[in-house]
């Protein structure tokens, strides 16, 4: 089987723990890694994240790999975890994480549909007896996932602004639609880099009492890619409009766009935004005039004059300087 294991990196935010945890996977399988950093230029963060997966989506068709494993930035996966995905035997699987952002989640759900979703570690009895196992979901978070090739030539990526969860969660959706089987791995562990407010990784546990733990990271060492890695990492651009925002609101990847802000986007984009009463098309202010300030030209003292010279001379000297009112 041929792999390429693809990375959307968000914000230039590579994490070295990460990085070294990916290429020491174990996999007898043909393996390419593919980091997308940079170019994260759409003021929506959503849309940057869609935009690399889908990037990946054509890197691996036209590649002509057998599957596309998405591992996140932020995500830190066991040595055997590509051998356990594959031996799972699904159309998509996925290893096990907990969400960063509010409440620490298993990213196995057992219901997803357009504006609901159900965690299975909601029920901790059940995520207790399963721990382990491979079991059928309906499927949510890419941070370690395996897509088949079938999969990727009949779904893309995609997410719009006002739809609930992201491109993973519109992924689960469209592979219910369409038959696809989704597994979770639940014994292929997954630890989840948070640094609000400070540097952690978030472990799913079936034994502690909010089934995760938190491993506190007191020396923190992010990557600092090199060359032509580092292409920018830039959250706002210039695009064909300019909005002014008027409501905050969340722009995706715990980014927030705050009233007051002036930000580019494109037209389309500019519309939905003015639709939602969100932002106002922005007109630059016209610069205030200042009091008209005139200058008198200074006399130079005789004093300082060379001897035997006088301003006049200093005036008729200098052929180049503009001559006073009177003079031919």
């Amino acid at each position: 089987m041929k792999v390429l294991v693809a990375t959307p990196v968000m914000r230039g935010e590579l994490y070295k723990r990460a990085w070294l945890s990916w290429y020491a996977m174990d996999c007898d399988e043909q393996i390419d890694f593919y980091q997308m950093v940079g170019g994260d230029k759409d003021p929506m963060a959503y849309n940057n994240v869609v935009g690399k997966y889908n990037d990946a989506r054509r890197q691996m068709l036209c590649g002509d790999y057998d599957a596309l494993m998405t591992v996140e930035s932020d995500t830190i996966v066991p040595k055997d975890a590509l051998k356990r995905l594959i031996a799972a035997d699904a159309d998509v699987t996925y290893g096990l994480y907990v969400w960063r952002h509010g409440y620490p989640f298993w990213t196995a759900y057992t219901k997803v549909r357009d504006a609901e979703g159900v965690s299975l570690s909601s029920s901790p009895e059940l995520a207790r007896k399963l721990w382990g196992k491979v079991i059928k979901t309906e499927g949510v978070g890419n941070g370690c996932t395996l897509i088949r090739r079938h999969v990727m030539e009949a779904v893309e990526f995609r997410w719009s602004l006002g739809e609930f969860g992201c491109c993973d969660w519109h992924l689960s959706l469209d592979c219910q639609k369409l038959g696809f089987t989704q597994k979770h791995d639940l014994g292929l562990v997954c630890g989840h880099i948070a640094t609000d407010p400070i540097y952690r990784i978030l472990w799913p546990d079936a034994n502690a009492e909010g089934l995760y733990t938190t491993e506190v990271v007191e020396t923190w060492e992010p990557m600092k890619p090199e060359g032509k890695w580092l292409t920018g990492v830039e959250i706002v651009m210039g695009g064909s409009m300019k909005v002014e925002i008027l409501n905050r609101f969340h722009l995706g990847a715990g980014e927030y766009a705050n009233p007051g802000e002036v930000r580019g986007v494109t037209e389309e984009m500019g519309k939905r935004l003015i639709k939602r009463g969100l932002a106002k098309p922005y007109k630059a202010k016209k610069p205030t005039k200042g009091p008209k300030i005139t200058f008198d030209e200074p006399e130079v003292p005789e004093e300082i004059l060379e001897p035997g010279w006088t301003q006049k001379d200093e005036d008729d000297d200098c052929p180049g300087c503009p001559k006073k009112k009177g003079k031919k």
